[in-house]
């Protein structure tokens, strides 16, 4: 039995007709309870759940590269049940190798909508910007999951994994919808795109669970 914690960078594709807005990097923090099952000393199952939080936004650069600034819009929380196969090889005494392959199934029931306002200028240029986005229901996904981690063995057995992994949807979750204009020009629009891929590096903590002892073992089948 294990838990984790990871830190994690949401990846959004943004549509802008003039490239004045961009992805931007938006940090957060997801949780998890992890169950495994070793096969054997090299194959292993594991389930669990995780709490994870999701978030949308952009940076905006002004033309004449004088200021920049980004923001997101409201989170989306979902929980992630996921189902991972390992490998483990040894490279030293303490120390394993682990590549993991996983297929996580998503739910979120986060639904509302978010807008907001911006208006700013310098010396040559007055930006105005708005956003929204609404979720209109609760949402399910899917991720594919792939990992590399460093396992170290501590005392009774216990172990502290630091991995490193990227995970990958299907399909759309959420979209926000951005619109822009510099001094008195034209409206321009953008969209900034959510599919659920983000990178995380985490840290797990595992602690074996022995339901019978060897002696208990005997006993129960001598009777």
């Amino acid at each position: 039995m294990g838990i984790s914690s990871s830190f994690n960078i949401d990846l959004n594709e943004i549509s802008d007709e003039t490239n004045c807005v961009s992805t931007t990097p938006l940090n957060n923090v997801s949780i998890g309870l992890n169950l495994s099952h070793e096969i054997n000393n090299c194959f292993i199952m594991e389930t669990g759940l995780i709490y994870k939080t999701y978030k949308n936004g952009f940076e905006f650069n002004a033309p004449v590269k004088v200021f920049s600034f980004s923001t997101c819009f409201a989170a989306m929380n979902t929980w992630q049940i996921p189902l991972r196969i390992k490998l483990k090889t040894n490279i030293g005494r303490n120390v394993s190798f682990n590549v993991s392959l996983g297929y996580n199934y998503c739910y979120s029931n986060s639904t509302g909508a978010s807008e907001g306002y911006f208006y700013s200028y310098s010396q040559t240029d007055t930006i105005t910007i708005n956003f929204s986005s609404k979720l209109d229901k609760p949402i399910s996904f899917s991720l594919l999951e792939s990992s590399l981690g460093l396992e170290f063995n501590i005392i009774k057995g216990t172990r502290i994994l630091i991995s490193g992994s990227y995970y990958t949807s299907f399909k759309k979750i959420n979209s926000m919808d951005i619109n822009y204009k510099n001094n008195n020009t034209q409206i321009k629009h953008a969209k900034a795109q959510l599919n659920g891929d983000y990178w995380c590096v985490g840290v797990s903590f595992y602690y074996p669970l022995v339901l019978f002892n060897k002696h208990e073992k005997t006993k129960l089948l001598s009777k």
